[in-house]
Parts: structure tokens; sequence; C-alpha cells
């Protein structure tokens, strides 16, 4: 996420670009403008400039907060992300996932939430 890696990036753009891809259906949170993108041109622009722009962290996760995002999920090892989304968001509920026992305990954690909700 440093300019230096512009070299990359437009590598990268090339990739992108003979790939398919399609409008979203659910948005996706760009790293860049924090923002939500569903046109697949919008996509491939984002995904091509992140390594080589600043991550939005801080906007992004305040963003998804105040969009009602209420449960996120970390999937690998280490809880790096999941500690900076409790510092950023108070009150969201921080799943960690690195092993396959992490996953059941996730999968009952959310259904659990969403019993308690009434969901």
């Amino acid at each position: 996420h440093s300019p230096v890696m512009q070299p990359a990036a437009e590598g990268l753009a090339k990739a992108i670009a003979a790939t398919t891809v399609h409008d979203a259906a659910i948005p996706v949170i760009g790293n860049i403008t924090a923002a939500p993108l569903t046109s697949a041109q919008d996509i491939r622009q984002e995904l091509a400039q992140q390594i080589a722009s600043p991550v939005q962290w801080i906007r992004t996760i305040s963003y998804l907060a105040g969009a009602g995002v209420s449960i996120f999920i970390e999937i690998g090892p280490g809880q790096a992300l999941t500690g900076m989304v409790k510092r950023i968001a108070k009150g969201v509920t921080t799943i960690n996932i690195s092993n396959a026992a992490d996953l059941a305990k996730a999968v009952a954690a959310i259904r659990e939430i969403q019993a308690g909700d009434g969901v």
C-alpha cells in the first residue's frame, strides 16, 4: 500500500483486465475509497490501485459499522485485524478463524447471535 508499488499496480491492472469480473450483487467496500463499489469497472480500478494507495481502514470499518454491520470475521492466522476492528467499532462482535475448529466455533457463535436477535 505504497506509491513505490505503482509499477506492480500497472502489471496487476493488466492481469485484472484479462480476468472476468462481474458487477457485485453485494457491494464491495473499497480499500482506497472506503465506499461501496458495485460496478465491475470500479472494482477493477480499486483492485489495481490498492497496492499503490493508502488503505482507508478506519474509514472502512467506520462505514461498515455505521451501515449496521455488527459481526466482523477475520480469517487467517493471528488477530491483528480483529484487534483493530475492536478499537474502531466499539460494541461489535469479532470472530477469528484460523483453523477448522475455529470455523465450527464461529458457526455456533453466529447461530447463537442470530437466535438472540430473533433471526
